[in-house]
C-alpha cells in the first residue's frame, strides 16, 4: 500500500511538471550591429510592466539569448552595450507555450541615444512554424454554433460537410 501511494505522488508530480511548462512562453533572438555582425556582451532586459518582473541576461558569443520560462502576458525589451544606441521594444505579447523570436540590429552611437518601438512581436513563430493569433474567443461557443449548423453533404463521402452561413460569418470552420 505504501508502495503504490509513494508512485502514485510521483505520478502526479511528474504530471504536475507538464501543466507548468506549457503554462510559459520564452522569449529569444539574436543582437546584431547595422552591418549583420553578431554583438556578443549586450545587455538585454526583459520587463513586465503589468506585474513590475525584471530579468537581465547577456547575449551570448553568437549574439544570441534566451529569456526561458515567462508567464503569458505584455513585455518590454531593452539592449544596451557601450558603443550603440540603446534600443526598446514595447508591447511584446507572450501567449501561453510561444517562443517569441524578438531579432535586435543596434545603430552605433553613444549609449544615452535611444531607439524606441512601440509594437507587438510578430504573431508568426519561426522557432517552431506555428502561427498563433491574438484574438480571444470562446471556443465552446464556436464549436457549438458550428456542431449546430453541420449537415451531411453526401452519405457517400463521409467526411465531406458544409456548415449553415451563421457559422462561416462567426469565423469558425470545420476541417475534415
Amino acid at each position: 500500500m505504501r508502495i503504490q501511494v509513494i508512485a502514485l505522488f510521483l505520478v502526479a508530480l511528474y504530471l504536475a511538471s507538464f501543466v507548468r511548462v506549457q503554462t510559459q512562453g520564452q522569449i529569444t533572438g539574436v543582437v546584431t550591429d547595422s552591418s549583420g555582425a553578431v554583438v556578443a556582451g549586450a545587455s538585454i532586459t526583459v520587463t513586465n510592466p503589468q506585474t513590475n518582473f525584471t530579468r537581465q541576461v547577456q547575449t551570448n558569443s553568437t549574439g544570441n539569448y534566451v529569456f526561458p520560462t515567462l508567464l503569458p502576458g505584455l513585455y518590454s525589451l531593452r539592449v544596451e552595450i557601450q558603443g550603440f544606441q540603446t534600443e526598446v521594444r514595447n508591447q511584446i505579447e507572450l501567449q501561453v507555450a510561444q517562443v517569441a523570436r524578438i531579432d535586435f540590429q543596434l545603430k552605433v552611437g553613444a549609449v544615452t541615444e535611444s531607439l524606441e518601438v512601440t509594437g507587438g512581436a510578430l504573431l508568426l513563430n519561426t522557432e517552431d512554424a506555428t502561427t498563433r493569433s491574438s484574438r480571444r474567443i470562446t471556443i465552446a461557443s464556436a464549436a457549438n454554433a458550428a456542431c449546430r449548423c453541420l449537415t451531411r453533404v453526401s452519405a457517400s463521402s463521409p467526411r465531406s460537410f458544409t456548415s449553415c452561413p451563421s457559422a462561416r460569418a462567426a469565423g469558425s470552420s470545420i476541417a475534415a
